[in-house]
């Protein structure tokens, strides 16, 4: 049930409570959506407790208190030390949900689809007891909306590395988050790799799901093109999940993806094909300042196992593991599974955080 509380603004002088906060977890209500305000430079801005009416706190104490925020985000150049709160020289509206308290780990979702695929773990409350679990949309996906200082629609919308990299450093920026673990499924898992090698002193540890050295190959026209619809595409990915996948799941993950603006995922494939690269460059990560966690899925026949344990070779100290019975959307198609999976993988990374 998703519920929708309006135009509920917190007094910009207002420090925000941006953990989330729990109740009635008995409830079949999981979701409770909140307006928010945009932040201009300095702080986020969410909606203050005392801020909502007496009916929007009714709301909030029957649900899994999830907090939806909205970041206004600048310009980087991924390879260099500049201001990590800007995206290539313009405003960005980039749309997070998060929930839990503790370490903060940002949660990537795979090309062309948005933050929804993490939506089971969000609700997990073993992790939320530890981790400040933090998932968003990637701008051009989900709720994170064009830019509209930009013309965007007169250029081939393309994922490069460098802007990829900019995007999860800025939100940690500007949500003051010190030193997350990151973690990612599919172009988020390669992504893992690259905020390793190129940013591991930003990140405590990073986890990378469906991840390889090289993927190329599937950069191709036939992902957009007038004649192919959105549903072809969808489907190709449920070709990628597990058979013992749990059908609707199965179903939801596809459904996510018919609904990314058509250029979006041929755009996020020139980053998992040819932009990421780091077959020559993964011995240099530095395992010691950034751990490295690689997980892909026993059915996933595009980040496979072999490609996956070959990564992790090349990485000093890097951990391997094959989720059985996991395709390539371990979050969203089994999440039961995936969780069994994860938790003990985020459990160490917590327990050496303390220590």
């Amino acid at each position: 049930t998703l519920i929708a509380v309006g135009n509920t603004i917190a007094p910009a002088d207002r420090k925000p409570d941006s953990r989330a906060r729990r109740g009635n977890r008995d409830t079949n209500t999981h979701e409770v959506a909140t307006a928010c305000a945009e932040r201009k430079l300095t702080k986020l801005t969410l909606p203050a407790r005392d801020a909502r009416n007496a009916s929007a706190e009714r709301l909030f104490r029957i649900s899994h208190y999830m907090e939806y925020g909205v970041e206004t985000l600048h310009a980087v150049d991924g390879n260099r030390s500049v201001d990590s709160r800007k995206l290539d020289g313009i405003e960005h509206r980039v749309y997070f949900e998060e929930a839990g308290e503790g370490i903060p780990l940002l949660l990537q979702h795979t090309a062309g689809a948005d933050g929804r695929q993490w939506r089971h773990v969000l609700e997990d409350t073993g992790l939320q007891e530890r981790f400040r679990l933090i998932a968003y949309d990637l701008p051009y996906h989900g709720k994170s909306v064009p830019p509209t200082q930009l013309a965007w629609w007169r250029e081939p919308y393309r994922l490069t590395k460098d802007f990829l990299m900019s995007v999860p450093i800025a939100l940690a920026d500007a949500l003051d988050c010190e030193r997350p673990v990151y973690m990612g499924s599919s172009i988020g898992g390669h992504l893992a790799i690259d905020l390793a090698l190129y940013h591991g002193d930003k990140f405590r540890a990073v986890v990378g799901l469906e991840a390889s050295a090289y993927t190329p190959g599937g950069f191709v026209d036939e992902f957009y093109h007038p004649e192919i619809s959105n549903d072809y595409k969808a489907h190709l990915m449920y070709g990628l999940m597990a058979p013992m996948s749990p059908e609707a799941l199965r179903r939801e993950t596809v459904w996510v993806y018919s609904q990314g603006a058509p250029a979006v995922f041929k755009g996020d494939l020139y980053y998992y094909c040819v932009d990421h690269d780091v077959r020559n460059t993964a011995a240099s990560i530095d395992t010691s300042r950034c751990s490295v966690d690689i997980l892909n899925g026993e059915y996933d026949w595009s980040g496979t196992p072999e490609l996956g344990a070959e990564l992790a070779a090349m990485i000093p100290n890097a951990r391997y593991k094959t989720m059985k019975g996991l395709g390539h959307f371990p979050m969203c198609e089994n999440p039961e599974a995936f969780l069994r999976e994860i938790r003990p993988v985020l459990a160490r990374i917590a327990e050496t955080a303390q220590a």
